[in-house]
């Protein structure tokens, strides 16, 4: 480089040094300018630490104000719903089950009571092996099968994938339920009178509470410990699930004994049916929580199963118990006392069981009615059930024939015709009839008999049971509107009370629809529908003189020691004395010598009507090649104790006649009930021995023969009724018809106690006296002369 070039960057070196001085003794300048200013400003730190403070005091001002609220929507606004959740916490609500009344029959005997009984249950959550824990158990209960194994595996597993929500749902719950279309649900609508339930296949809910809301309004009842039972089980916290609900003390007590990990034991109260199958469709049964389901047990539910009570037990952080308080007493429910004889059940059950084996039969029913009271004696449904194992009994089995199913009732419905026919006083019992048959009204097929009667006497056209000469008096005699009056009086076309929840009423054609072939076929027992417990009240109503009584089921309620009966309930009379007693006289004839000679019992008079019809088709148009074989009456016929039906369902073997089926099971159960109800026989009775006892024995009058050898006639004169306190039976009775009266018998003995005419009345054309009985004879009132 020469020597000009470095000349010259030396100079522009001098030079940007110069300028750099330059800058800075400038910016020293301006510095010391800056510090002279600020120091003459006064400082104050005030005006530094207001806003501070100002910006601090607005925080705790907002701090607080929050707090106050916060306080303010916890004691005031979700007050209540705090409290409920920590008593929900710390207390645990135990809903204590009343215990259901009893059920008993009319003398005391036990049909249906409730026992506590061992139940065996587990804590899911405290169990870590299901399958070794289910492999134990089964082991200790010694009869459970491979099925139930597996069963309790699943219940025991806490994980598993399938969990019962609701074990007990009604079809109409269960449809509601469905109606939600919730992924995951399993909705069993039960079948064959069993109850419907909800399973759910866990799997991860957004909104348990939500929908467990929502499964709680398609439920009649739910309350909020339910809801919240619902949630956990479709979360699938279960804390709760049964092993055996039904143990045996000796499988308790193994179970106990080995001590297992989340196995608990308690008292249940169960229903209990000691007499097993007996009245089984009467009484009906009950379902797991010891609600009734069907029979008497569901219609009479709310009365005896009392009123629950509350436990109250408090609890620490750790769930241990730490005290306990009864807030509610459960009170027991009301006990039943049924007019049921259980042992005329027994034996009309047995009867009729070994009929329906014998003929090859579907079923029957027989029901037993006190014709004097409405009380019946006796209800019996074939096939049966065990209400103490009702789980897998199908519906056939829970029917209760006798009120449920309704039937064409055949011949047996020609008491009513018969009955109609001499009330309206268009026919006496010996007037001529043309029973020759075939016989044909209007357009339709014509009716024929088994046999050809031909033209005889109203009496003997009962007695034969002739199809020809019933539809004939019906027809030109009766008519439509006459005879549909009398089946009406005599209750058919109507329930006959509130005892049967599914009883039903029967069919009956319109007034106004019925032609001429119709009335011809309702005469003889088609064309309507009857219930065999409606074709029992009509009975009695003859029975009895007239009068249609109400069944009853019920005869008395006992609570708190105070028992309370039901009354006689009169519905109407459906015909007089008079038809009565003549209609009687045709029954007798129908035992002594028409279809009915298989209910002859030695030493009784029987009075009964026998009965065969076709089955109709389940859709109501034509008829099976089955029949329904029936036999109804009353007995002892001159004193009936006993109305009674038997009906036999499609008869194959043996016959199907009701004369051949049904009429020897009538006369098998009327035979045992007259021994069981000691009646004596009222054919050629021997009169009664009285042997004197010792001075210790009570003493016995001779009788007064002048005074009690005849009746005491009031005015001295036959178109009076006489006097018949004090007589024998047997004198009573021939006195009456001599007068042309018909005599009934009431009570047990030999002497006439009370009679229904009084002494003094009218005779008139005659009519019926009732005569109650006594053991001993009445001794007649003295006589105390007027001193005046």
């Amino acid at each position: 480089m020469s020597r000009h070039g470095k000349d010259a960057t030396d100079l522009l070196s001098g030079l940007d040094s110069s300028a750099a001085a330059l800058n800075n003794a400038r910016v020293v300048r301006d510095a010391q300018r800056a510090d002279q200013e600020q120091a003459a400003v006064p400082s104050d730190w005030r005006v530094t630490v207001r806003p501070r403070l100002a910006f601090v005091a607005v925080l705790l001002v907002l701090w607080a104000l929050g707090i106050c609220a916060r306080l303010v929507v916890l004691q005031v606004v979700q007050h209540k719903a705090l409290v409920a959740r920590a008593e929900s916490q710390q207390n645990q609500t135990i809903e204590l089950n009343p215990r259901r009344g009893r059920i008993l029959d009319r003398s005391g005997r036990v049909l249906a009571s409730s026992v506590d009984g061992d139940v065996i249950y587990a804590v899911p959550s405290d169990v870590d092996d299901p399958e070794a824990l289910a492999s134990t158990l089964c082991d200790a209960l010694e009869d459970c099968d491979g099925e139930e194994r597996k069963s309790l595996v699943q219940r025991l597993d806490s994980r598993r994938g399938t969990t019962t929500v609701l074990s007990t749902l009604s079809p109409e719950e269960a449809d509601r339920i469905v109606a939600l279309r919730q992924d995951g649900f399993v909705v069993d609508r039960g079948k064959g009178g069993r109850t419907g339930s909800l399973r759910f296949i866990t799997r991860d809910l957004e909104d348990a509470a939500g929908l467990a809301e929502r499964v709680c309004d398609t439920l009649v009842r739910c309350t909020e410990d339910a809801r919240e039972t619902i949630e956990k089980r479709l979360q699938g916290k279960l804390d709760f699930v049964y092993i055996r609900k039904r143990a045996t003390p000796a499988q308790a007590q193994r179970v106990a004994a080995m001590k297992l990990a989340g196995v608990g034991f308690m008292k249940e109260s169960r229903r209990y049916y000691p007499n097993r199958e007996l009245a089984g469709p009467l009484l009906g049964s009950v379902n797991a929580k010891n609600s009734g389901v069907s029979g008497l047990e569901l219609v009479h539910n709310k009365l005896v199963t009392g009123t629950g009570g509350t436990l109250i037990v408090q609890k620490d952080a750790n769930q241990n118990t730490l005290a306990g308080s009864l807030r509610q007493a459960p009170t027991a429910g009301v006990t039943i006392e049924l007019t049921i004889d259980a042992q005329l059940q027994h034996i009309a059950e047995r009867e009729l069981r070994a009929a329906v084996e014998e003929h090859g039969a579907i079923g029957g029913t027989v029901v037993m009615m006190d014709p004097h009271t409405g009380e019946i004696l006796a209800l019996v449904s074939e096939p049966h059930f065990n209400p103490n194992d009702s789980s897998t009994v199908d519906r056939d089995s829970r029917v209760n024939r006798a009120v449920e199913s309704i039937y064409e009732p055949g011949s047996t419905f020609k008491t009513i015709t018969a009955a109609a026919a001499l009330e309206e006083n268009v026919i006496k019992p010996t007037d001529i009839v043309d029973a020759t048959m075939p016989c044909r009204f209007g357009s339709a097929r014509a009716i024929t008999d088994v046999h050809q009667v031909g033209v005889v006497s109203f009496e003997k056209v009962f007695a034969k049971s002739s199809n020809c000469g019933t539809a004939r008096v019906a027809v030109n005699r009766l008519g439509t509107e006459k005879l549909m009056r009398y089946v009406r009086r005599f209750g058919f076309g109507v329930r006959t009370g509130r005892d049967f929840p599914a009883e039903s009423g029967g069919m009956l054609m319109p007034i106004k629809a019925i032609k001429e072939h119709d009335l011809a076929r309702i005469a003889i027992g088609y064309t309507v529908a009857v219930t065999p417990l409606q074709m029992a009240a009509a009975i009695s109503a003859v029975a009895n003189g007239g009068e249609l009584l109400k069944p009853r089921i019920v005869r008395a309620t006992i609570s708190g020691g105070v028992r309370k009966e039901s009354n006689r309930e009169v519905v109407r009379r459906a015909i007089s004395a008079r038809t009565s007693a003549r209609l009687t006289t045709m029954m007798e004839s129908v035992v002594e010598e028409g279809t009915a000679k298989s209910a002859r019992i030695q030493g009784y008079t029987i009075a009964a009507k026998t009965g065969t019809a076709r089955k109709l088709n389940e859709g109501g148009r034509g008829y099976l090649m089955e029949y329904m074989a029936s036999t109804a009456g009353f007995f002892p016929s001159r004193n009936p104790a006993v109305a009674m039906i038997v009906v036999i369902d499609a008869p194959k073997r043996k016959g199907y006649f009701g004369g051949a089926v049904a009429a020897p099971v009538f006369q098998r159960i009327a035979d045992a009930a007259l021994r069981h109800l000691a009646i004596a026989p009222n054919v050629d009775r021997q009169p009664p021995i009285v042997v004197a006892r010792g001075s210790d024995g009570p003493s016995i009058a001779p009788a007064r023969v002048d005074a009690r050898s005849g009746p005491r006639i009031a005015a001295g004169s036959r178109t009076e009724m006489p006097d018949l306190s004090g007589l024998s039976a047997r004198a009573a009775v021939r006195t009456l018809v001599e007068l042309g009266w018909e005599a009934r018998l009431h009570g047990t003995g030999s002497f006439v106690a009370r009679q229904s005419v009084a002494a003094g009345m009218p005779v008139g054309d005659g009519g019926v006296c009732l005569l109650e009985l006594s053991r001993f004879p009445v001794e007649a009132e003295p006589v105390v002369e007027d001193e005046r």
